[in-house]
């Protein structure tokens, strides 16, 4: 795998992640989420550093899947793929959490669901769009 290919890739698909994060959980969703939400669970400001990491790492692991495993090179192929795989895993993981911690209530687990779809979506196709240029 082509080293600078999979960082930019990488680093682009978690700038859509970090963009997208801010817009529908800081802005859209944010008081709906924290009236679903644990109370004191949300910080009212998230710590940037840990949270770059964070998205650059989930970003990492799907270039990792798309580029590796999938072949993906377009942003049509990335989007689809990128949001299958993290509606599966974002449902389960937001079941699992609901079933077993006092974080957040049901009625926020399709929205989270969506979200996170949308968002692995629109990074996915960036990710595979970064991808096939050569």
């Amino acid at each position: 795998m082509d080293t600078k290919k999979f960082a930019i890739a990488t680093v682009a698909g978690s700038v859509v992640l970090l963009l997208t994060g801010f817009v529908f959980y800081g802005v859209l969703l944010r008081d709906f989420m924290a009236a679903n939400s644990a109370p004191g669970v949300m910080k009212e400001v998230p710590d940037m550093a840990p949270l770059v990491l964070g998205e650059l790492c989930i970003a990492a692991f799907l270039t990792l899947i798309l580029s590796r495993w999938a072949g993906i090179t377009s942003f049509g192929a990335g989007a689809k793929s990128g949001a299958v795989l993290v509606l599966l895993f974002a449902l389960g993981l937001n079941l699992v959490f609901y079933a077993t911690m006092n974080m957040i209530e049901a009625v926020a687990i399709p929205a989270d669901t969506v979200v996170n779809t949308i968002r692995m979506c629109l990074a996915g196709g960036v990710i595979g769009l970064a991808l096939g240029r050569s």
